[in-house]
Parts: C-alpha cells; structure tokens; sequence
C-alpha cells in the first residue's frame, strides 16, 4: 500500500513543485503577461509538437503487437471522446467552457505518468509493450483533441474549418510526420536526433512554469463545479466505467495497466497551451491540470492498490 502511494507521489509532486514555481516566478515579477504570452506561441508550435515527435519516434514499432490491447485503446480514445463531448454539452456553459472541460474530461497525460509507474512494477522489459500503446493512442488522442476544441469552442460548428484546424495543428502535423518517419524505417541524422531531443526535454518543464505563471486563483470559485466534475470525470468516472469491462474481456497484469493509465491519468499540461491558443477556456483548462495532477496522488494509489488486491497486475 504505501509503495503504490509514494509511487504516486513521485509521479506527481515534481509537476506540482514545477507549476508552483510559475506562480512563484510570476508572484515575484520575474515572468510578465507579455512574456507568458509569447512563450506559449512557443510551447504551442514548436516545443510541444516536438515532445510529442520525440515520444512516438522513441517508440519500437517492431516490438511484438499486443492486438487486442491495442484495439482496446483506440475504441477507449474513442469512447472517453464522445462520453466527454456529451457530458460537457449537458450544463449551458459557453462554447469556451465547454470545450476545456471536454479536453480536460477526455485528454491524458500517460507519457509523463505512464512510463515510470509501468517501469517501477514491472521493470524495463514491459516498457517495448508500453510503448506500442503510445504509438497508437498519442496521435490519435491529439487530434481528437483538436476536433473537441474545434467542435465545441464556437457557437457556430463550421465542418470545413473545424478540419481545418485540425489539419494545420502543429500537434496534428508532428504526429504525421513522425508516424511517416517510423512507417517508412527512415532514421533521422543524429544531430538532428539531438536538436529535437534538447528542445523536447525543455517542453514538459516550461509548459508547467507557464501554466503556473497563466494561474488566477481568483477565478477558481467561478470554476468549482466545472473542476470537479472535470477532474472527478477523469480519475475516476472513466476506469470505474471501463475497467470492470477490460478485467471481463481477459486483460491482466502489463496490457491491463497500460490501458487503466490511458484513461486514468489527469490532463496533459498541452491542453492548457492548446485551450488559450485555439479559442477555449485556458483558465479553465489551467484548474483542471493543476487539481487533476494533485488528485491523481490519490485515484493512481487507489486503482493500482485494488487492482493489485484483486491479483490482477
């Protein structure tokens, strides 16, 4: 019981020390409006999309498929998809409202999570079936990211444009280019391997500063039924829905845990980049990463703990 809490803590108190120390930096006068602003361009079409090019370039493609894993993570992004669409449509909140709290109901962050808690059970050798279910589910939850925002962000849904946006999305057009790369069996030069590695390590740790520096606490009491619902929705309306399923098609220990932390794990700290610059509620999409992420020490400890009770991982 307490490895899985401290298990839980490691994940998460580096990303919350992180976005405090925005809000520091922020508090202190060392990061302005101006300058947050600016960096979230950054964030938004370069570092971010690199990161997500790192990730899915990282991954072994040739490593022995898990099919029915897979299959499993493409109609669970499809599920959570719709059943966050609908959800977040139910209240009469404003197109901007809505469309950050379906990102932030729908949107996980299981790189950051989901590689350290799967190395710390099962060791090294599980990582090549972790990273399968990243190849398939990183792309395909940034564009069904893209397609909320664009579907609920205005008042007006305009099919052409919202593919538009979809289609020129810098998230969109790494996880192409990179999924060309891999399919194609082309390896990139190593200095340029390198260049993208840097700048990919600085994206996670700046997005965070930036979103701790983009805080205003003041409109936390307008968000409160927006948070709880989104974070409650997140952590654990989705695996007490889905997990019972998965347990009952046979799914045990590695593919089991995988697909739990696809689902199971808060908002990515990209979806409060990608709500302020595609018209969404970035404040909003701000609460729902930082409660997500501090509420996740709780829910991660507690799936984990019953699913290991239950001798299923």
């Amino acid at each position: 019981m307490l490895n899985s809490f401290l298990l839980s803590a490691r994940c998460v108190l580096p990303v919350l020390m992180l976005i405090a120390s925005g809000f520091g930096f922020r508090r202190a006068g060392w990061l302005r409006t101006e300058g947050v602003t600016q960096m979230d361009k950054v964030s938004f079409h370069v570092l971010l999309p690199l990161l997500l090019f790192q990730n899915i370039y990282s991954c072994d493609l040739k490593t022995s498929i898990n099919a029915p894993m897979l299959l499993a993570a493409v109609l669970l992004s499809l599920c959570t998809f719709g059943l966050s669409i609908l959800l977040s449509s139910i209240k009469k909140d404003s197109p901007p409202t809505r469309a950050s709290l379906a990102q932030g109901m729908f949107r996980n962050n299981c790189v950051l999570y989901g590689m350290p808690i799967i190395t710390a059970l099962y060791g090294q050798e599980a990582a090549g079936t972790f990273s399968m279910l990243l190849a398939v589910i990183i792309p395909l939850n940034n564009i069904l990211s893209v397609l909320i925002i664009s579907l609920l962000a205005s008042r007006r849904f305009r099919l052409m444009h919202a593919l538009g946006k979809a289609i020129t999305n810098p998230f969109v057009i790494s996880a192409a280019l990179v999924l060309s790369v891999n399919v194609s069996g082309l390896s990139l030069p190593h200095i340029l391997q390198k260049f993208i590695s840097d700048l990919a390590s600085c994206a996670t740790p700046i997005a965070l500063i930036l979103l701790g520096a983009s805080l205003s606490f003041g409109s936390m009491r307008a968000y409160r039924k927006e948070i709880v619902a989104g974070v409650f929705t997140k952590l654990f309306l989705w695996p007490l829905l889905f997990l019972p399923l998965l347990v009952a098609t046979g799914l045990r220990s590695v593919p089991l845990v995988s697909l739990y932390l696809s689902i199971g794990t808060p908002c990515a700290v990209s979806a409060h980049i990608m709500a302020k610059q595609m018209g969404a509620d970035g404040d909003l999409a701000g609460h729902l990463v930082v409660f997500g992420a501090a509420g996740s020490i709780l829910s991660i400890f507690m799936f984990l703990f019953v699913l290991s009770y239950l001798q299923l991982i």
